[in-house]
């Protein structure tokens, strides 16, 4: 497992991942609270949003993945995060002038999943270009504590946010997870899928999202 933490090529992603992931499930719960204020806490609406925010996977997923067997992973991630950092600064924006609306926030919500589904593609193909075949469970007991660790302190960063400040600054937090994501994944490797992998390296299904965002 060290080797595997500490492995160069990996680390700028696994500190990638935790840091956007921190910031993920905190925007989760603060998305929630907006919604609810938003729409006065009227159940059948709420669910009509969380229905909405998620239509996207039906026809961006096959895209997404399109995309990765096409085009170089790390130009992936990096256009799926600058997406992302784009719509939750807009959310940040609004909501902060109280110009946020219940439309404007569906369709930021359905953004955020495309960046969602356009991303994890290319995520879940890096790692076995990147280490051995007796590596790769290591690799995915590392992201699944990462995945851990972000749903434990992004709550409580929200929380923490919210009892000293405006809901809209847990977005502006969000916004700068996404900041120092970009710049920890522009230390990855440039590497394109071409159906094929090197003799030491198999192909392998990282752990499921527990946000549907990273």
């Amino acid at each position: 497992m060290k080797e595997v933490i500490f492995n160069r090529k990996l680390l700028p992603l696994s500190l990638a991942s935790l840091t956007s992931k921190i910031g993920d499930f905190a925007h989760e719960v603060v998305f929630a609270l907006i919604t609810i204020e938003l729409l006065a806490g009227d159940i059948f609406y709420i669910g009509l949003v969380y229905f909405l925010k998620f239509i996207p996977y039906l026809f961006s997923g096959p895209v997404g993945g399109w995309i990765a067997d096409v085009f170089p992973f790390k130009r992936n991630m990096l256009l799926s995060d600058t997406l992302r950092l784009s719509v939750t600064f807009v959310m940040f924006i609004t909501y902060y002038f109280g110009l946020l609306n219940i439309a404007g926030l569906v369709i930021c919500a359905m953004l955020m999943t495309i960046g969602r589904s356009l991303f994890q593609p290319s995520f879940r193909s890096y790692l076995p270009f990147v280490l051995s075949k007796e590596e790769l469970p290591a690799g995915n007991s590392l992201f699944q504590i990462i995945e851990d660790l972000a749903s434990i302190i992004g709550p409580l960063l929200c929380a923490l946010i919210i009892s000293v400040a405006d809901k809209s600054f847990v977005l502006l937090a969000d916004v700068i997870t996404y900041v120092l994501s970009l710049i920890l994944l522009l230390f990855l490797k440039k590497i394109r899928y071409t159906g094929r992998r090197s003799s030491h390296s198999q192909p392998c299904l990282l752990i499921p999202e527990k946000v549907f965002r990273i």
